[in-house]
Formats: structure tokens, sequence, C-alpha cells
């Protein structure tokens, strides 16, 4: 009943947001009660905009910044939950871990140079008790948001991760693949409520419109949680949670169940045994793999036993048993669990390699996937994947495509085009990059033929679209390179030394292997300044140049020597007559005008009108940033009446920053910036402008 009522609710309220009457201004004490409701029909981020809505309308209520900042937070929605906690760093006493999530946020959201400056903040006025803790957590980010600048920008080529296409990921939340071969994938979908089981079938090289798995059970009032398919396909171990949990996060409270198969028809949900559901701790993520004749399986739990937050323990079982037992849980030890979380294991027993998901190392982002080698007797200390498979979002679920060299992850991170936000989960392809083939190439100095150090080659590949994407950059030191690049594309390479003219060369790499692929060698000229490109030095215009006289008026007689004893005559040389004034002298109004000027240029310089003045501070507000900008696309009608688009070209990112309007006052700004979001835009923000140069998000 009281779930009926909740969805009578539910309807009731998209109804009115649909009406007129929504679009009138509300009381904050009326979006507070929305937040409320939306909270209990397990909508988390309708009640984050509630509460936003509500600390607009009450910006002296830190509790309604910190309310919308945490359920933003939850529903991964970084770059808005940054800018509810950034009002409320500095309360640490009242919010003692706002100013560590704000700086989290910031590193999620890929801004690392905010993100690690917001980090050593926190740290400067943190004076809780744990600050030995907090401290250790701090120096771990930082150099993890390091290492996510490198990563990112020297990402693994021979890896390529890409998103399967709308018949798999729709506006919702995809997750947890759990790929059967190279042609069938099933995985959970929030996009009919709560979180089921769907699958989809690869043909012709396209995978068609996933539908629901029906053989798996739909259980009132719960979620389907991460499963896997025991290796004599006769039992599938997944979790079952309460509808009310947030699925996308992997903590989520949960208890694993197995069904059976018999003949064509699956049994129904079986709790596993209570000492590995233990009362009042989550147990979820199985995954079950073969190790002679036993079944292992791996799952996640915090457990009182663990290294805290979720640790991974191993459990296992004889293949030949009808019984749902398992040995007791063994947790996997401190090398592979952190302090924080690991989950989504998976294990691979032909190369002994294990899998999971981390938010407690060295990361680039939130959870990242680290492998080690080992099993029964121990592990190796876990490498971070790198980028791309792993991104400054959350990145988990890594499974192998049986039999292929494919894998399969789930993560939420924004793509340059299509998805900009990162609170939807998406399921995402892992394979091998083109193959590559070595180039070789020598610089020389086109004057003197002598091999040119210290130059920096840039590699980039021309893409289908015309953009370039970087492929590989290195340094020379005696002048000769050795580059790997992927086989049959078209490469561009850049050529870059100090005092040389830069150098550009269009190389289609052949798409069969050969020996010896070597370029013809290339040659950089030397850039040599003339004098004649020296711009003149401008006189001060109260003396006059050097062998110029002073103006006259018509008909007015010029000075002779004679008549003041202080003038010098020479070849060439005429001095003014009038005395050098005692005081300090006025700048004249007039330049001067060089040699050889005439009257009319000198004139035509005045009639130029003096450049606008940059303003030491101004606002504007940042929608999104995307690899391409046309200011007449349809997507920024909305705006129409709010504010003039302009755009900032960010050279290193390649991307442009797309602004709209102009604003001297951060409240203006702030007014202005409810219309945006309002037009469609719900992650943007003001951004902070000093003499033109950007300064991120601006601060209250």
């Amino acid at each position: 009943m009281k779930l009926y009522s909740f969805r009578i609710l539910f309807s009731c309220l998209c109804v009115l947001a649909a009406s007129p009457v929504w679009a009138q201004e509300i009381s904050y004490k009326e979006h507070l009660k929305l937040a409320e409701r939306f909270l209990a029909l397990g909508d988390h981020l309708k009640a984050a905009e509630q509460y936003a809505d509500a600390y607009a309308q009450r910006p002296n209520k830190a509790e309604y910044a910190f309310a919308a900042a945490e359920e933003f937070y939850l529903v991964k929605d970084y770059a808005r939950a940054a800018a509810h906690y950034e009002p409320i760093v500095r309360e640490w006493k009242a919010y003692p871990l706002a100013g560590l999530r704000y700086a989290r946020s910031l590193k999620q959201d890929g801004q690392f140079d905010r993100a690690s400056a917001a980090y050593l903040e926190y740290l400067s006025y943190y004076r809780g008790g744990d600050q030995a803790m907090i401290r250790g957590i701090v120096e771990t980010e930082v150099k993890g948001a390091e290492m996510a600048r490198q990563a990112l920008r020297n990402f693994n080529a021979d890896i390529v991760v890409e998103p399967f296409g709308p018949s798999i990921n729709e506006p919702s939340n995809e997750m947890a693949p759990m790929p059967l071969s190279a042609e069938t994938i099933y995985f959970l979908s929030d996009r009919r409520g709560p979180m089921r089981m769907y699958r989809s079938f690869e043909a012709g090289g396209n995978w068609q419109p996933a539908e629901g798995a029906d053989q798996f059970p739909i259980v009132t009032g719960k979620h389907i949680g991460p499963g896997a398919l025991s290796p004599l396909k006769d039992r599938f171990y997944f979790s079952l949670c309460d509808d009310r949990e947030v699925m996308t996060e992997p903590t989520a409270a949960c208890k694993i169940y197995v069904i059976q198969r018999s003949g064509g028809a699956w049994s129904t949900p079986q709790p596993l045994p209570s000492y590995i559901n233990t009362e009042g701790n989550s147990t979820t993520h199985p995954y079950v793999y073969r190790e002679d004749e036993r079944e292992v399986m791996l799952f996640a739990s915090d457990k009182l036993d663990g290294y805290g937050g979720m640790d991974l323990y191993r459990a296992e079982r004889y293949l030949n048993s009808g019984a749902v037992d398992f040995s007791f849980p063994q947790n996997l030890g401190p090398v592979i669990n952190s302090a924080a979380d690991e989950v989504s294991p998976f294990y691979d027993p032909t190369t002994q390699t294990l899998y999971f998901a981390s938010n407690g190392f060295l990361n680039l982002g939130g959870y990242d996937i680290f492998s080690t080698q080992g099993g029964r007797a121990g592990y190796n200390v876990p490498t971070n994947m790198g980028a791309p498979i792993n991104s400054s979002a959350d990145d988990y679920y890594y499974r192998q495509i049986p039999e292929t060299k494919l894998a399969t992850l789930s993560s939420n991170r924004a793509l340059r085009d299509g998805k900009t936000g990162t609170n939807n989960e998406d399921l995402y392809l892992v394979r091998p990059g083109a193959p590559k083939l070595a180039l070789s190439l020598q610089v020389v100095d086109s004057t003197t033929e002598i091999n040119l150090q210290g130059v920096v080659l840039t590699a980039f590949a021309t893409e289908a679209d015309g953009r370039r994407k970087l492929i590989t950059t290195a340094r020379s030191k005696d002048g000769f390179f050795s580059v790997e690049l992927p086989m049959g594309t078209e490469v561009t390479l850049d050529l870059r030394r100090e005092d040389y003219t830069p150098v550009e060369r269009v190389v289609t790499i052949p798409k069969v292997r050969k020996e010896g692929f070597q370029l013809p060698r290339i040659r950089m000229q030397k850039v040599v300044v003339s004098l004649a490109n020296v711009q003149p030095v401008k006189l001060n215009p109260t003396t006059p140049a050097v062998g110029t006289p002073p103006p006259t008026s018509a008909g007015t007689p010029r000075p002779s020597s004679n008549t003041d004893p202080t003038a010098t005559e020479g070849p060439g040389v005429n001095l003014p007559t009038a005395k050098e004034p005692t005081g300090p002298t006025l700048p004249s109004p007039q330049p001067s005008v060089a040699a050889g000027s005439t009257t009319s240029q000198a004139t035509n310089q005045l009639a130029e009108p003096p450049p606008a003045p940059v303003p030491a501070r101004e606002y504007r507000i940042q929608l999104e940033a995307r690899a391409e900008f046309d200011p007449n696309h349809r997507r920024y009608a909305s705006l129409e009446g709010i504010g003039s688009l302009s755009s900032d070209y960010i050279a290193d990112k390649r991307l442009h920053r797309v602004l709209v309007g102009r604003y001297t006052s951060l409240t203006e700004a702030t007014a202005a910036l409810r219309d945006v979001r309002s037009a469609g835009f719900p992650s943007a923000f003001v951004a902070a402008f000093d003499f033109g140069t950007y300064r991120g998000m601006a601060r209250k």
C-alpha cells in the first residue's frame, strides 16, 4: 500500500512539473518538502535539485547547500556537487568531510589542478581528531591527481575503450556487464524502474536493442544486483538489494542469492548461508570460477573482520555438491584490500589474474580498475590499469569476453562527443588498438646538415571527422626517432625545437607490416631575426626626434642659433630654442612622429580608437566543454534572451569552453545561472575571469 501511494505521488509530481503552475516561484519550504518526498521515492537527483533550489532562495542556510551537495555526489553529478560543497568547505566542525568531498568532486570531474589545490587547502584548515588519517588520504589523492594528469595525457594507445551504442546504453544507468560470448551480453539497467537484468545479441556487426532477460527473477521491492553464471552454467549467483538503495554505489546494501537450473527451468531465489550474508553487512558482487574440482566464489563485503569499507573475500564448494553451502569466507588480505572499498572482482584462471575496482589505492578519479596475479596462496601488489581503461570518473565491473581479446566494463565517464555529464553509468567495450609499425626518421639542421638535439615530436592520428587524436610524443637527444604508430592510418608528425621553424609531415602508415619503414631526412630551418624586423623604439612624446626640427607654423621663421646662447648648431642637428622647464613636464597629447613620417600618417594613427579596457574581474556562465563549437546550433536556442554566447579555447585539451553572458557581479551571474539551468543546462556554473583569464568556478 505504501509503495502504491508513492507511485501515485510520483505521478502527481510529474504532472505538476509539466504544468505552467510549476514555472511559478515556490517557497524554499515547499522545495524542502518536495526534496523529502523525492528521497522517499528513491529519486536522489530530483531531491538534490529541490535542495539546491531551497539553498538558492536561502543562501545563508549552509545545511541546504550540504544536503544538495550530498545528493548530487551520490548520483555522481560531480560538477553540481562541487558547486554546493564549495560555500561550506571551511565549516569543518559542522561538515567535517565537505572539504574532502569538494576536492573529490573536482577530481572526478577531471579538474585535477583545482582538485589538488582543494585537497591541500582542506588539509590546511581541518582540525579534526583524525588529522593523521585525513593527511594520509589527502596525500594519496594528490598523488592520484598528478598520476591522472600524466595518464590521461599519455594513455595506452594499444587499447581502445568505446561505448556500446544506443541499443544498449540508454539515458539511464547500464552497469555490471556479464558477457557470455562475443555475441551475447547480459547487464543491469534501471531504464524501466528498479534494476533488472537485460540482454542483447550481436548480429551483422551491430548490437540489437536490449530486451528483458525473463529467465532471471523479478522480486517486488528489490533491485537485481551484479551476478555471475557458474562454471557448469547450472547456477546463477546474484545480489538482491532494497529498491531504495542507490545501485550506482558499489557499497549498496545487498545480499547474495542463488537460483539453480533443473531441466529448462530456474528455481526460486535462495539466500546463501548467514556466515556469508552476515547480518548488518552488505554482501554483493559475486563472481565464480572453476579451480580443479571446486567452484570458487569471490565477493565483496563490509564484514567486521575487514580492513575498512568493502573488502574482497573468497569461499569455495565442491562442484558435485547439490547444496548451496560454501566454505567459511576468507579475506584476500591487505595486499588486495585497502582502508577504502574493493569491489567487482573478476578472475581469469588461465592467466591467474585478478581484476577488481578500488577507490583506496592511487587512482585517476573515483573507482579504478586494478589487476594482479596470484591465487589461493596470495597475490602480487595490484597495478592500476591506467587510461583509457580508467578515467577521472568511476570505472568498475571489468570482465573479459570468453574466447576473445575483448573485455567489458562500466563507467560513468563523460565523453568528448555526446555524453557530457557523469551521473549515468554506461557499458563500454575494451578492444586492442590498431597494430603498430615502427617508423624511423632523422632530423637535421637545414644549413649544416648536422643532427638536431632536443627536437620534440608529437604524432596525431586524423580521425574520420577530421579531428586530431594524440598518439604519442617523444624527445630526441641525438636527432633520431623510432616511434610505434598504428598501421593503416594517416598520421601527422609535428616537429618542434626552440629557435627553429616548426615542421609538419603527414604520413600514411602502411597497412601491411614491413621492415625498415623510414622517412626521408627531415630538415628544420633555424629562425634568423633580421634587424628589419626589430620594432623601432618610440621616443618620449615631449622630446623631438634627433635630426627632426620642431614643427613650425606657416610663415614663422626658424629661430636663429644666435637668439639663444644655449643653442648648438651642427650638421643635421637643430635644437629647439625653448629652455627646458624646471618642473615636471606633462606628456603631450600628440605622439611623436618618427623621421620620414607624414602628418597624415600621424593623424591616422591618432584617429584609431583606444582598445576597450579588459575588466579586472567579470563572471560568465560556463555551459559545457566541446570539441567543436557552433553558436548557431539548435541546442543553444533556449538561451536566447539570457545572454550572448562565446567560447574560450583550451589548447592543451583541444576543447572549446562554451560560455554565455558577461556579468560584473557574482550576484547578477548567479541569478542568470538559474535561468541557464532551467533552459536545459543543469551542469552549468558561474566561472570567474580576471583580466580576461579563466580562473575556474567562481567562489562566493
